[in-house]
């Protein structure tokens, strides 16, 4: 793996992280437990999901050749 493809999954662990903390964190600094899996969040709409989109499988296929 070269050194962009691991600083490229570095970036989207870094926002998926900023993502999940939005939806589950609480305001007084306490975690929330999470109520619904990611990969359900990242489901679309039509299947009952959130519509979020996941970054991971995002980015593989844009950079499939």
């Amino acid at each position: 793996m070269s050194w962009a493809a691991r600083e490229l999954v570095i970036i989207v662990k870094k926002i998926d992280k900023i993502r999940r903390n939005f939806l589950w964190d609480c305001f007084d600094g306490k975690r929330k437990m999470a109520k619904v899996c990611w990969n359900h969040i990242c489901s679309p709409k039509e299947k009952g999901g959130a519509g979020v989109v996941n970054l991971t499988i995002k980015n593989k296929a844009l950079s499939a050749k």
